[in-house]
């Protein structure tokens, strides 16, 4: 009946929950954008709570696509681990965990240069004087952080999902010892290892996904080696 279901349906939920969180950031700007000509569109004051309205109900309708999403795909781990298909557990865990390679990369870049932004220009709007204004915004600029960071680690729980259903299955398979599996289960809830953790029990536990490896692979090296140079030439 589960291969059955999985002739079916393939890989549709990680694919699809790994492709909404890649577009999070250019649908939110899309999505603000149309926002903000609607409130300029009149110069009634019902135009911008049209626009509010619409930016709202935009969020709104994604996040709850996105938990959906999320907790199919960890619904679906747990089912897949019941049936024994370590096929499918590890590659819903290589689709989820290389998918959010992308995600990152994408999102976090247009928020680095949406917050570069900002405050370039409230320093020089401000002439420097925010500065001083510093220790009054800076609790606000923490638990914005901090939303953002748990935000980030709620999006990495569905991959982490799958990855503990290989683990288990591993276990139970005696290819890894007790203290081998609390290890990796912990390396699969933390931003950056997880993703090696997971080429590591894909390719030397199972033999699988060894070809979109080697592409992750060169991928980290080439961010560690232009994090390395960018850090050399700030030093510099």
């Amino acid at each position: 009946m589960w291969k059955k279901e999985n002739n079916e349906w393939g890989y549709i939920l990680p694919i699809g929950y790994t492709i909404l969180m890649t577009l999070c950031a250019p649908l939110h700007m899309m999505l603000l954008e149309c926002a903000l000509r609607l409130a300029g569109s009149g110069d009634s004051e019902s135009s911008s709570w049209l626009g509010l309205g619409l930016y709202g109900t935009g969020v709104l309708i994604y996040l709850i696509a996105a938990a959906c999403l999320g907790i199919l795909n960890v619904v679906r781990s747990f089912q897949a681990y019941q049936k024994k298909d370590i096929r499918y557990c590890v590659n819903g865990m290589l689709i989820l965990k290389y998918g959010m390679v992308l995600f990152f990369i994408i999102n976090y870049v247009v928020l680095a240069m949406i917050v570069l932004a900002g405050g370039l220009a409230a320093f020089v709007g401000s002439r420097g004087t925010i500065l001083f204004a510093l220790p009054f915004v800076l609790p606000g600029i923490l638990f914005f952080m901090t939303v953002l960071v748990v935000g980030t680690w709620l999006v990495m729980v569905p991959g982490a999902c799958y990855g503990v259903q290989v683990i288990r299955l591993s276990y139970g398979e005696k290819k890894m010892g007790m203290g081998a599996a609390l290890l990796h289960g912990f390396l699969q809830f933390n931003f950056l290892v997880d993703v090696l953790d997971a080429m590591y029990l894909a390719v030397r536990k199972w033999g699988m996904g060894k070809k979109s490896s080697v592409v992750i692979g060169i991928l980290y090296g080439s961010a560690a080696a232009g994090l390395i140079w960018i850090m050399a030439g700030a030093v510099n």
